[in-house]
């Protein structure tokens, strides 16, 4: 399993957009690292970074990181990353894989769009945020009335767990697991599903 963590959604009012001191520093700095896996020996691929892009959640205070979106998720798409993960709102949303803001019609069983999971809801001195109902459509689960933290496991190559555990008594609130079938072939580039991109600010 890889885990890398990108300002892909950096704190609010920070300049800590994909470009740092030069241009497209760190979107190059992606796509080399995540062409480099080695998906035989590192099969999961999960990507942390601090505001969601997907969150049933009123945007009025900058809670979603437009520009990061736009410019990572080509990335994470091409690359076959697995797992998003994101904080920045005090709620928990377990949302379908997605892309350009549409499900991915497989769903959790072996699509080809990152899975989007944002867990905000393990602390916060003045409380949880209220998310907006409805949920959002590509919502799959959400709640925003107890803390509590996130739990990954790899059982092998093809199934990955999230649970959400309840901080008071360590309950297991929401479950569910992807299922992706890895290909292993190739020169590096994601999972088989897709070719190395094209455009000129991912070189």
């Amino acid at each position: 399993m890889t885990t890398i963590t990108a300002s892909a959604g950096a704190s609010e009012g920070e300049d800590a957009g994909p470009f740092a001191t030069l241009m497209n520093q760190q979107t190059n700095w992606l796509a080399a690292d995540l062409a480099a896996v080695d998906r035989t020996k590192t099969p999961w691929i999960i990507v942390a970074g601090h505001r969601p892009w997907y969150i049933s959640i009123a945007n009025d205070s900058s809670d979603v990181c437009w520009e990061c979106k736009d410019r990572f998720k080509p990335i994470f798409l091409n690359y076959s990353v697995d797992l998003v993960l994101s904080g920045h709102v005090h709620a928990y949303e377990r949302n379908a894989p997605m892309f350009n803001n549409t499900p991915d019609p497989m769903e959790l069983d072996n699509g080809t769009f990152p899975w989007y999971i944002t867990n905000g809801a393990t602390g916060h001195y003045d409380g949880l945020d209220t998310l907006d109902r409805p949920f959002q459509t590509y919502s799959r689960y959400a709640q925003d009335s107890t803390y509590g933290w996130s739990k990954l496991t790899s059982h092998n190559s093809t199934h990955l767990t999230q649970d959400f555990i309840i901080s008071g008594n360590n309950s297991v609130l929401d479950s569910a697991t992807l299922y992706k079938q890895h290909a292993t072939s190739g020169s590096g580039y994601g999972n088989g599903h897709h070719e190395r991109p094209s455009r000129s600010w991912w070189r």
